[in-house]
Order: C-alpha cells, then structure tokens, then sequence
C-alpha cells in the first residue's frame, strides 16, 4: 500500500513539474518507449512500467505513465545469460524508488523485486551462481537486523525471489570485505530512450 500510495504521489509531482521548469528536477522531457536487443530478443519499455519481450508483455504495473526524464528511467547490465534491468522514479529530493528485473535469455522474467534501500552504498553482484544484493545500510549500527556479529544479504540463487542470508560482520561489513564487493560490483548503463512516441512498440 505504501508503495502504491507514493507512486500515485509521484505521478502528481511529475505532472506538475512538467509545467513547471522551477522544479527540484530542472527541465522535464517526456519520453518515449526503451528499448534494447539482448541476444536474440527484442526488450521494449512502452511506459513506466511496462515489459514487453518479442511482443508479449511479461510485466505491467496497475498504473503506468509516460518516461518522464530525470523522474523516472532505466539502466541495464548483461551478465551472463542474464539481463539486469532497474527501473527508478524519483523527486529529485528526498524520495527514490528502484525495482530490479532479471530477464533470462530464453525470454523469461525470472525476477521482479523492490531494492531495499536506496541513498546508500549498494551492489549487485554474483558470488558462484547467485545473485547478491548489498547494501552499506545492513552493516550500519542503527540498522535493528544488524547485529554486534552478523549482517545480512539477500540473495537469488537462480530460481524464485530474493532470500534474506545472515552473513559474519566481518565478511561482510569489514574493510576488506566491502573493498570485495566493489569489485565484484555489477556496473548498470543508463539505457537511452529510442522513441518519443511508443507508438506500436508493445506490439
């Protein structure tokens, strides 16, 4: 419900700021459909949010609008037989909401999943065959799942969602451990919008 609710709050600030070019965001541009090729696919992003693979849409939000720039957008990383897709709308100010996709090469979404924290220092990565998801917020000490000898992670082992994983303090939160999974970073590419007017591209 609280995701719903700022969502909706977004969509209002968007439309206003579009008018207004005195806004937190600066200038407003209303884009089109995003859309990339991974492998043999066809991936289309008609609106904020919508997937669309080789014409079958796999995802939709109950409320979709236009790509407004810089409120919402896209950014992408291929890793493996895995395409990684994090859709995000924002204020400018205080208020970021990210979602993570995996799309399989066979043309699957494989995952769907709100990131949990956002304005602190955080990483995808893969550690063997799992997905990892850090974040700088699981080894704060204000964080009440923290512990004096444990943090967390969560993790996506290649079949159904995220699981949260208890991980030493000192793995996953020491010097060395975070100078680590920097490393191992996943690096995502702002995806440009192809289209001003997407038109037929769900099709």
């Amino acid at each position: 419900m609280r995701v719903a609710i700022l969502t909706l709050i977004i969509a209002a600030i968007t439309s206003a700021a579009c008018a207004d070019d005195d806004d937190w965001c600066g200038e407003v541009v209303e884009n089109g459909a995003y859309q990339l090729r991974f492998g043999d696919l066809h991936v289309v992003f008609p609106r904020f949010l919508e997937i669309v693979i080789d014409g079958r849409s796999v995802f939709s939000d109950r409320i979709q609008r236009v790509w407004a720039h810089p409120y919402s957008g896209l950014s992408i990383a291929e890793a493996g037989d895995y395409l990684l897709v994090e859709a995000y709308e924002q204020d400018c100010v205080d208020l970021l909401l990210r979602r993570i996709f995996v799309i399989s090469a066979a043309g699957e979404l494989v995952v769907s999943q709100h990131v949990w924290t956002s304005f602190w220092e955080d990483a995808f990565f893969f550690e063997d065959e799992s997905l990892v998801y850090w974040s700088a917020w699981f080894c704060h000490p204000d964080n009440a799942d923290r512990t004096s000898k444990s943090s967390y992670v969560y993790v996506w082992p290649g079949r159904g969602g995220f699981q949260k994983v208890t991980r030493p303090l000192d793995v996953a939160c020491s010097d060395q451990g975070i100078q680590d999974i920097r490393r191992a970073r996943i690096e995502f590419t702002p995806l440009e919008p192809a289209l001003r007017n997407a038109g037929d591209m769900s099709e």
